[in-house]
């Protein structure tokens, strides 16, 4: 289990590492080393468990979010959504709600920028 504890998630990863050495194949294992890997801000590291973990289990739809999540996190929000659309079509409510409201938000933002427009050129 994740901490807050300094130095928890370190061993909590070292631990994974030591399964996943055990199990190449263990798909839970990889993902819960990314969460470490996430926990400890590293995205990148985190990124390429769960690409393993989604190599091994195509349709783990959480691993699809949390990718999503960590590619948000180094910027890159073109994969972020790509992440979550996956998700979302494999049947994630949780991201079809989540790219529901980003539709509802941009549309929103579209309006704004437009009703902003037309006031500056008056």
């Amino acid at each position: 289990m994740l901490s807050n504890e300094p130095g928890k998630n370190q061993q909590i990863n070292e631990d994974y590492t030591k399964a996943i050495q055990q199990d190449l194949e263990d798909v839970d294992a990889y993902f819960n080393r990314a969460m470490a890997y996430f926990y400890l801000g590293s995205y990148r590291e985190a990124i390429k468990d769960l690409d393993k973990a989604l190599e091994l289990e195509p349709k783990y739809t959480v691993a699809y979010l949390s990718r999503g999540i960590a590619y948000k996190a180094l910027g890159d929000y073109q994969l972020y959504i790509n992440n979550f659309k996956t998700a979302a079509r494999l049947g994630c409510r949780g991201a079809q709600d989540s790219l529901r409201l980003k539709g509802i938000q941009a549309s929103f933002c579209e309006r704004m920028s437009d009703q902003i427009k037309r006031l500056l050129r008056k």
